[in-house]
């Protein structure tokens, strides 16, 4: 058992770094286990037990990092996991793809199932309580239940407990955590009735999100070809100022895609955004009016988690953007396009220029 967690820390400083000191944190056992944290078993756990049948588990602190994006955390948790491979000598595989989970005291974890030798034994998780982020390995013949049980049980001093504000969508399967000075926008009963589940005002913006129902989403292939037609339909939009699509994979797994656009007489103003995000069976068409609207689609979306309502089979199962229509953009083509906005940008400020008074 210790030389496991050994090798565990060692993993996980050479796959992540060395962390700094260690939280205001406390990690009860579960019931029969044995805390042996005390003992030194690695100086770099900020827990450590034994259990039954030769289980055990062990959790360190990670230095920063972005624990809310399942791509760098698969990234990062299948680094470890080589490493163990290479030290422990066994192989080892995952058998479950990435996972997330939220409880009740603020934790959450995401977390991959490993087979051992064959062996589903094995939980490997970054885990994030009090603002600051942890790795922990779980080895017992019922892994997920003791793992739950002992992330259920953390808790942290009152100075850890003050996460950034969690604004959840009215479907309950959006989630995000944005800055104090974003404000959620209340929603009308004409609002509900056409679908918008989320409102959100920033950056001098306004954002809000329609859900689509299975119907009414958009064919993956086809959805910037879609958006750039629903931005070539609205009057006030000039079409010499729409941009290539542009792509962003959210934190919770699905892919956004959106357009920017300017509208007449404001010049290369990203004035209003255009976007799709497939989710589980549906999707969420979004929609942001402002100067600095882009900005706020971005900021709103990198904080994107799985809300309380989210299903995870469900999520795993959102088709991804298959982005087509980008490979139809030639590198003449984007170049002319940028061409395009930078003159104007260009008139649009001499006309404002000529129209100043002079003193």
């Amino acid at each position: 058992m210790r030389k496991l967690a050994k090798i565990f820390v060692s993993a996980a400083l050479i796959a992540s770094g060395r962390a700094e000191a260690s939280a205001h944190i406390y990690v009860p056992p579960p019931p029969a286990w044995t805390d042996a944290t005390a003992q030194n078993a690695a100086p770099d756990a900020v827990a450590f037990f034994t259990g039954p049948s030769n289980s055990s588990f062990i959790m360190t602190q990670l230095k920063p990092m972005n624990a809310r994006s399942r791509p760098a955390v698969l990234s990062f948790l299948m680094d470890v996991l080589s490493s163990l491979q290479e030290k422990m000598k066994i192989p080892l595989e995952p058998a479950s793809r990435l996972r997330g989970s939220h409880f009740g005291n603020g934790v959450q974890a995401l977390s991959l199932e490993v087979k051992a030798d064959g062996k589903p034994r094995l939980i490997l998780s970054v885990i994030t309580a009090g603002n600051k982020n942890y790795l922990a390995l779980i080895n017992s013949a019922i892994p997920d239940l003791t793992l739950r049980s002992i992330l259920r049980s953390i808790k942290t001093s009152p100075s850890e407990t003050q996460p950034a504000p969690q604004t959840t969508s009215l479907d309950g399967q959006l989630l995000f955590q944005l800055p104090d000075d974003f404000r959620s926008q209340e929603l009308s009963s004409s609002d509900k009735n056409s679908g918008i589940v989320f409102s959100i005002s920033g950056l001098d913006s306004l954002l809000s999100i329609k859900k689509l129902s299975p119907q009414e989403t958009l064919p993956p292939e086809k959805a910037s070809k879609i958006l750039k037609e629903k931005f070539e339909s609205l009057p006030s939009i000039d079409r010499w100022l729409i941009s290539p699509e542009k792509t962003l994979t959210t934190p919770a797994g699905p892919e956004l895609i959106y357009l920017s656009a300017g509208v007449k007489g404001e010049g290369a103003l990203n004035a209003k955004v255009l976007g799709y995000m497939p989710w589980c069976y549906w999707g969420y068409l979004i929609t942001a009016q402002g100067p600095r609207s882009e900005e706020l689609l971005t900021t709103v979306f990198k904080s994107l988690t799985p809300g309380p309502s989210t299903i995870e089979k469900l999520l795993q199962e959102t088709p991804r953007l298959k982005n087509s229509s980008r490979a139809s953009y030639s590198k003449t083509e984007l170049a002319l396009a940028g061409l395009l906005t930078l003159l104007a940008a260009y008139l649009t400020f001499r006309a404002r220029k000529s129209k100043t008074p002079k003193n």
